[in-house]
């Protein structure tokens, strides 16, 4: 599951349904912020906390290269693994 451009979305309910639908139907949503000239790039994911588990951000890779970090942390932690700072 990639990221999803929230510029894509026409109002905060549609965002938000979007949102929910992902994590009803992938166990997480991947936010993405576009950085710019002075900030990078980052990602954060919502829904690891169903998960008993903090959320994670990732900074400085491309959506795409993000989106595939924070799914596959997601698995592990769906399997059973857990993360602490500086992990």
């Amino acid at each position: 599951m990639g990221c999803m451009d929230p510029a894509t979305f026409t109002s905060l309910d549609e965002h938000l349904f979007r949102v929910q639908a992902a994590i009803d139907r992938h166990g997480v949503f991947h936010m993405c912020v576009l950085g710019d000239q002075f900030l990078p790039d980052y990602q954060y994911t919502i829904g690891f906390v169903h998960l008993d588990h903090p959320e994670l951000t990732m900074f400085g890779l491309d959506p795409d290269s993000g989106a595939g970090v924070l799914q596959h942390l997601f698995e592990r932690v769906r399997a059973g693994e857990h993360f602490e700072p500086d992990d």
